[in-house]
């Protein structure tokens, strides 16, 4: 019993054991070759269906065409498989450092339309401003530069790259154990999920008003179904809702202090991950030569927008004592609890951070003439005068 041997004794049994490979798997390894042994593999368990996508991704390997071809026939039988199964292994294949050919190779396999039917309408959709497979290519596409990104954080983020490479790869935070990579790439792939049904001609051009909401409802959807955490489910909802902001902000006439503080503010911890897809999705417009050379007016704004929110977090170093709190703003201006409160001190820490307000008195003077402008304090009583 092999148990109970020595090392000695059992190095010895295993150099002068004969090789058992019944099916040829040796050489599909010198080979570099996912294939399967037999028709009836993926009846016995459909999970098996990604798993050739997951596998060949994981080891670089080429899927055998044979292989290919049975999981086309048999792609409807994903189905039976469980939720929490197939969340696994498209996360696993995602976490990967170049899924992008396996995740292409699974959707000309089919096996992709089938997990996730409500992208099929966005094959079709815009191909004349999109001519590879409409928006679809398009998204595909997106996921091309989101990888490239990720593999030249150093190059695009000369200053940042550790702090952001931290967020990608070592935050697990609602993605199942899953690096936040993943949770990223799940983002570029259904941003654009809405557009086919809200796709509109106006005054001669495509138009495809409230995408961001209507699919992040359907991401929502998706992401319920995968059997995704609860925070993850929303994270993923996020990136599809606020996709669009970056490149709003980029294009605005003046990009405000304000304005960034906002956007910093809203999206929390998925701020950062929202610019890197944001910057992703406009990659994908740009050729070779224009990528990576902050001559494009999004790239250059959302990298900004990265490096001043870095440098702003290094220099405030140590969490800074409130200019202001309720209980003071309450007893000043004699006002009782409630959410006008929580709406003020909102409205204090957006002029902080802004430096509109560097102390205690400015702070209750602007709170005097926010309270005025709600209607709250009469402009012409001097009660609550700040001293």
């Amino acid at each position: 019993d092999i148990r109970y041997c020595s090392t000695r004794e059992f190095n010895k049994l295993r150099d002068s054991a004969r090789l058992l490979d019944p099916f040829g798997g040796r050489n599909d390894l010198e080979l570099g070759k996912i294939r399967f042994i037999s028709p009836q593999i993926f009846q016995d368990d459909p999970l098996r269906l990604m798993r050739v996508f997951r596998m060949a991704c994981c080891l670089r390997f080429e899927i055998d065409p044979q292989t290919f071809a049975a999981v086309s026939f048999d792609k409807e039988l994903i189905s039976r498989s469980a939720p929490e199964r197939i969340r696994e292994e498209l996360l696993t294949l995602l976490e990967q450092p170049q899924s992008y050919p396996y995740i292409k190779l699974m959707d000309e396999s089919g096996l992709f339309s089938t997990l996730f039917p409500e992208m099929d309408p966005n094959r079709t959709c815009a191909l004349d401003y999109y001519p590879e497979l409409g928006v679809w290519g398009h998204t595909l596409q997106g996921l091309k530069q989101l990888e490239w990104i990720f593999m030249n954080l150093e190059k695009e983020f000369s200053k940042d790259h550790e702090k952001i490479r931290s967020i990608v790869y070592d935050d697990f935070s609602g993605t199942n154990g899953h690096s936040q990579s993943a949770l990223l790439k799940l983002g570029i792939l259904f941003h654009d999920v809405g557009k086919a049904s809200t796709a509109k001609m106006e005054n001669g051009r495509l138009r495809f008003f409230l995408h961001d909401e209507v699919g992040a409802r359907i991401a929502k959807v998706i992401a319920a179904r995968l059997k995704m955490s609860q925070k993850g489910q929303e994270q993923l909802r996020g990136l599809v809702l606020y996709h669009m902001r970056p490149g709003g902000l980029a294009h605005a006439s003046i990009l405000t202090d304000r304005a960034q503080y906002r956007f910093f503010r809203d999206l929390g911890e998925n701020a950062i991950p929202m610019l890197l897809v944001s910057l992703a999705d406009r990659y994908s417009y740009l050729t070779d030569a224009q990528r990576g050379t902050s001559q494009d007016l999004h790239e250059r704004v959302t990298k900004e927008m990265i490096r001043r929110h870095f440098q702003l977090i290094s220099e405030q170093g140590p969490k800074r004592k409130k200019m202001i709190n309720g209980d003071k703003i309450m007893k000043k201006f004699k006002l009782l609890p409630g959410p006008l409160i929580g709406k003020l001190l909102k409205e204090v820490d957006e002029a902080v951070a802004v430096g509109e307000i560097t102390s205690q008195k400015q702070a209750l003077l602007f709170c005097k003439k926010w309270l005025i402008s709600q209607n709250v304090l009469n402009p012409s009583l001097n009660a609550g005068q700040p001293s």
